[in-house]
């Protein structure tokens, strides 16, 4: 009976040792499996990082191209101009008809007489006011908190981080706004510029233009300017569809030609009179600095005969000292208590929701080791290496802080933004592999937070 029962115990410890070698081997045969997997998973990720890296670069180099697109289809359409003109030109030498040639001669003539008498009347309203009553106070922001932290460069027209009391048009992309090519003329002629204006290539074009900026680069022309590639959009205009560029200079002294639609519509319909009592916004006599001028409206006529319609220049105000100067409606704002305009804004639901989201990364990036690179940036972004290579300075506490004071007027604005600061800091860290793997995350939490909405 022992031997028995030895014998079935013997078996089985066989069959245990045997179970016991299939499962080692088992378990060997799928550790080697599943590290295989992990490599095979590891280089799936870095592989699918590196597409989202191609597809950031191919997106950015695509908006870069656009740009350069509108501005080369503006000049080319410019030069189609020009050689229609001369082909006109010489039909009209081939077909012998000096009448029209003289026609011609005194068109022109009459077109500088018309410039010559702008450009008085520019000179003479672009000139510093004299006049001594004036009431100050106003908020025009030199310095913002983050300028005082080296986040932000000083007096940029373009890195305002709230709207001013007084108005003036600063671009943001997606706006529509209203285009006043007699203005736009005006400014191409003081700021002895070359580009052209729409109206040299495109015939009865209204005196005012519904247009939407739908490409926005910034460069430095000396200072800070940017390059708007704006479109008509009013169905009822000769220019409907049609693109054009124009350069924007910071108009310290020159009458807006770009007034944002809802503000060009609340001016006209205030419809001021004469004698009526107002202020305007202007440079102190020889103290470079601003205030607000009283006077009153001494008279109301077009500034030009080419554009009867045209508010642009339309009110002369008469100061107290008996001076006088051409202003156009949107400058001027009703005498007493100012009444700051409410520029319009995107939806408070996802203004909230875009603020919610970079506080929590911004709080983040002090428990993680700043694993976005927002810190680096935030700090990068206002020296002066950045700020002379970069002519906007964007960065996550920028854009927080203008969601935050209501300035962006369309979502659009906010995701441009985000896509300059992604480009700046991919160009600045190009030569840093840590910084270039941060910048990549931050460019995948904006493409989720951001640009998805």
């Amino acid at each position: 009976m022992s031997s028995k029962k030895d014998r079935e115990v013997s078996e089985l410890l066989v069959v245990q040792n045997f179970l016991w070698n299939q499962l080692r081997t088992m378990d060997k045969d799928n550790t080697a499996l599943l590290k295989m997997k992990e490599v095979e998973a590891a280089q799936a990720t870095e592989a699918a990082r590196n597409k989202d890296a191609e597809i950031d670069r191919l997106r950015a180099e695509a908006a870069n191209a656009k740009t350069r697109v509108l501005v080369l289809e503006g000049k080319l359409l410019e030069m189609h101009s020009l050689v229609n003109e001369k082909n006109d030109e010489i039909q009209k030498l081939k077909s012998g008809q000096p009448k029209s040639l003289k026609c011609k001669c005194a068109s022109c003539v009459s077109n500088e007489t018309s410039q010559k008498r702008r450009k008085l009347t520019n000179e003479m309203h672009f000139g510093q006011c004299t006049t001594t009553k004036k009431s100050k106070g106003c908020n025009f922001p030199g310095m913002h908190p983050l300028a005082k932290k080296n986040q932000v460069p000083l007096n940029c027209w373009l890195m305002l981080l709230e709207h001013e009391d007084f108005y003036r048009y600063i671009p943001q992309c997606g706006d529509e706004v209203m285009y006043l090519p007699e203005g736009h003329e005006a400014y191409l002629n003081g700021m002895r510029l070359s580009d052209s204006c729409p109206c040299d290539r495109i015939k009865d074009l209204k005196a005012v233009e519904l247009c939407r900026i739908e490409g926005l680069g910034y460069s430095a022309y000396g200072e800070s300017c940017c390059t708007l590639a704006l479109k008509f959009i009013d169905d009822t205009s000769s220019g409907f569809g049609k693109q054009f560029i124009i350069t924007l200079l910071e108009l310290a002294d020159f009458s807006d030609f770009l007034v944002e639609r809802t503000r060009f519509e609340a001016t006209i319909v205030q419809n001021w009179t004469i004698r009526d009592k107002c202020k305007v916004w202007c440079m102190d006599d020889g103290e470079g600095e601003r205030s607000w001028w009283e006077g009153h409206v001494l008279a109301i006529t077009p500034d030009s005969p080419d554009f009867p319609e045209s508010p642009w220049l339309k009110y002369a105000i008469q100061f107290y000292d008996g001076s006088d100067f051409l202003y156009s409606p949107w400058e001027l704002h009703a005498a007493g208590p100012l009444v700051p305009w409410k520029h319009p804004h995107i939806d408070s639901s996802i203004r909230n929701k875009l603020l919610s989201a970079m506080t929590t990364l911004q709080k983040m990036s002090h428990k993680n080791q700043d694993y976005y690179g927002v810190l680096k940036l935030d700090t990068v972004v206002g020296e002066s290496d950045f700020i002379n290579r970069f002519p906007v300075q964007f960065s996550i506490e920028v854009i927080r802080a203008r969601l935050q004071n209501d300035y962006y007027r369309t979502l659009d604005a906010v995701q441009h933004d985000a896509t300059v600061m992604l480009a700046n800091a991919k160009s600045c860290f190009s030569k840093s592999s840590v910084m270039t793997k941060k910048i990549h995350r931050l460019s995948e939490w904006v493409n989720d937070n951001i640009q998805s909405l």
